[in-house]
């Protein structure tokens, strides 16, 4: 599902749920660095392409999966009880400039 759907299920799931005072929120990673996984796989046979991922995220370097679960539980947590509708982006502007 591309970002756009999962966004509008999220402004019409805010409308179903917002009567029983349910919060809605989104998490959405950008290239996120683990072990075994998709960016492991280039790094290891394009590390040019890594680096270029790297260079477009204002932290140089790609994002960690214990970040995303950091974001998530943000979200979770009472520091957050007054928002909903939000979509955290997890990605170090990465996603934002669409250069990958």
């Amino acid at each position: 599902m591309s970002p756009p759907s999962e966004i509008s299920i999220n402004a019409d799931t805010i409308k179903l749920t917002w009567q029983r005072r349910c919060r809605v929120n989104i998490v959405s990673p950008g290239p996120i660095y683990h072990e075994g996984g998709f960016w492991e796989m280039v790094k290891n046979n394009q590390p040019d392409l890594t680096k270029r991922v790297e260079a477009v995220s204002e932290f140089n370097r790609l994002g960690t999966p214990q970040e995303v679960a950091n974001a998530a539980t943000f979200l979770a947590s009472p520091a957050a009880s007054n928002v909903t509708g939000a979509n955290l982006r997890v990605g170090g502007l990465a996603i934002k400039t669409g250069n990958i």
